[in-house]
């Protein structure tokens, strides 16, 4: 996409053009095998079409590099190796990379500044998506109670699941020695990730206060921030605290070494211009009847996710279970489901907007959007206008939708009023096509939609797209949060950006002062936010 803005106009809409094409039949090809009827004849003749296509679009792409240098550079991006590490990593940083195969098995490596590539056996992750839920659940409680309710069961292959009050256990569950006790599910939860994740690692990670963390599948869900940085001393006693990783650790989430090597090139880029603003904040978005500037209370909750009438319940059912093969449920589902779904308005977001606006007054340089003008029309119309390029930060505190196809991950904006050609959802489809020169984008407010068929790729996907919008970092929620809370939480984190504190760090000293918090030190009002990024 880049390298795509680097050519003149008419020259983008012929690659366009091209790219268009090669898909288009391909479809064509796809149907055809669905079709029983299909001779070999016509496959192949198809085929030979789509052979055509590409054979044209590559010709197009080798003329285009020889003429346009910079389009050469941009589009033929050389892979990160480990080589790359003493020019990328800092002395205090490690880049940990974890992965985890389709039978369950999980590795990680680990790189350091000199260059170094170590490799762990972490051994099997069973259960993983489950696990993760569990641990997720405890922490905040999707039914927006203050302590979740529920079992917590050791699963017949490993691994643990929450069964909520009133569903029977899996088939060979067994109820775990904390029961119902959450806290003490927590602790036991807590306990086996840092068995099976942190402690391995420690002979060779331990000694470096910065993580890069690139974690695999559900374990990007993971609030690795809260996660027991050592276990405890032998012979302390039960009163013995185990401090998280955030107690001393600053952690960052990048999808990959490659990816972090673009960001690091950005980073470079980016500090070299100036922005003629400081922040876009957009929230509080009409979703709906009873819409409000601000909440009616202090203490209001957002919205645990979309809503659906009893008659959608057959679509519901079929977004939240896997086909034959344990793939995805398909895009044309989750876009029938994205279109049926109801969102509750959130005028506590406004609250949120207005207070980090103030942190930037006296800088200048600060727009704030909310209610009708919080919609993808105008933001759409600011992006054609270029002026989107102008701000350092953006901040929209909405509704966020994690899909298991991770295209149809989105920002949701206004609901109501929408011309036709804006359902409202900035998906991660639709950020690449935004011209965007930010060192950070929040997204706070994520709530997990669907839910149960929920993939790590989901959240991945929309810091990346971003990234491909001209994007630096993205900071966003892994679970629905509360209002009070994430005000404060947001004041104090922009507050620390403006007086020149890093993104990182800023981050975890946030974490640090809430954990401490008499009112805030539960982890569900700060665990939940993660920095993707450098």
């Amino acid at each position: 996409q880049s390298a795509l803005r680097s050519l003149p106009a008419a020259m983008q809409s012929k690659v366009q053009a091209l790219q268009g094409d090669v898909r288009t039949q391909q479809k064509m090809l796809e149907q055809l095998l669905n079709d029983r009827t299909a001779s070999a004849e016509r496959l192949l003749a198809q085929q030979k079409v789509i052979d055509t296509a590409k054979l044209q679009y590559l010709q197009l792409q080798s003329g285009l590099k020889v003429q346009h240098p910079k389009y050469a550079r941009l589009s033929d991006l050389q892979p990160a190796s480990a080589a790359m590490a003493p020019k990328l990593l800092d002395a205090q940083d490690v880049f940990i990379s974890y992965l985890v195969n389709q039978e369950g098995q999980a590795q990680v490596f680990i790189l350091t500044q000199s260059g170094k590539v170590s490799w762990v056996d972490l051994g099997p992750l069973p259960n993983l998506s489950s696990s993760v839920a569990a641990s997720r659940e405890l922490i905040s409680p999707s039914t927006g109670d203050l302590v979740a309710q529920g079992r917590l069961v050791s699963l017949e292959k490993g691994g643990y699941a929450w069964v909520p009050p009133g569903e029977n256990l899996p088939p060979g569950a067994t109820l775990t020695a904390a029961g119902i006790n959450a806290a003490a599910a927590r602790a036991l939860l807590q306990q086996y990730w840092h068995d099976k994740l942190i402690k391995p690692i420690l002979p060779l990670a331990g000694g470096y206060s910065r993580w890069i963390i690139s974690p695999d599948k559900d374990l990007a869900l993971l609030p690795f921030d809260t996660l027991p940085d050592a276990a405890p001393v032998a012979g302390a006693g039960t009163g013995t605290v185990q401090q998280p990783l955030v107690h001393a650790r600053n952690l960052t989430v990048v999808q990959s070494f490659a990816v972090y090597a673009l960001l690091k090139e950005r980073e470079a880029e980016y500090a070299k211009i100036t922005r003629s603003k400081s922040l876009f904040a957009m929230g509080n978005p009409v979703y709906g009847q009873g819409w409000a500037p601000t909440p009616s209370t202090s203490s209001s909750k957002r919205s645990l996710g979309p809503a659906w009438s009893t008659t959608d319940n057959d679509l519901l059912q079929s977004l939240r279970s896997n086909d034959a093969r344990g793939q995805p449920t398909s895009f044309a589902g989750e876009q029938a489901f994205m279109r049926k779904a109801k969102w509750t308005n959130l005028p506590g977001t406004g609250v949120e907007v207005n207070a980090v606006s103030k942190v930037f007054a006296r800088q200048g340089g600060v727009d704030v959007m909310v209610g009708a003008q919080a919609s993808e029309a105008q933001l759409l119309a600011l992006n054609q206008s270029g002026k989107l390029r102008d701000y350092r930060y953006f901040l929209f505190s909405a509704h966020g939708y994690l899909a298991n196809n991770p295209a149809l991950s989105a920002l949701v904006l206004s609901q109501v009023g929408n011309p036709a050609e804006h359902d409202g959802y900035i998906t991660a489809e639709k950020w690449p096509l935004y011209d965007l020169r930010s060192d950070l984008t929040v997204l706070s407010a994520c709530d997990t939609g669907v839910g149960k068929t929920l993939a790590g790729e989901g959240v991945m996907g929309l810091p990346y797209a971003l990234f491909v919008a001209g994007n630096k970092n993205t900071l966003l929620s892994l679970w629905p949060v509360d209002d009070e809370a994430t005000a404060e939480f947001m004041s104090a984190f922009f507050g620390r950006l403006a007086r020149g504190v890093p993104q990182p760090q800023a981050l975890a000293d946030t974490k640090r002062a809430f954990k401490e918090s008499p009112k805030w030190s539960d982890p569900r009002y700060w665990a939940g936010f993660v920095l993707y990024g450098v």
